[in-house]
């Protein structure tokens, strides 16, 4: 699909609706850019808890 056609924001609905609240969620990115537009977008819905592990 181009870009700009709302797949995080559709990948981000469909985990919604398919986990509980309190649910854990594993979200593999293939790159460092669409780590950023993932991060954004769910912060922008504020319906996520977000837990951040960065390793060296």
């Amino acid at each position: 699909m181009a870009c700009g056609t709302g797949k995080t924001y559709t990948s981000l609905k469909i985990m919604e609706q398919m986990t509980d609240k309190n649910a854990f969620v594993l979200f593999l990115v293939p790159s460092i850019a669409l780590l950023g537009q993932t991060l954004i977008a769910v912060l922008f819905s504020r319906k996520f808890l977000l837990t951040t592990c960065l390793h060296d």
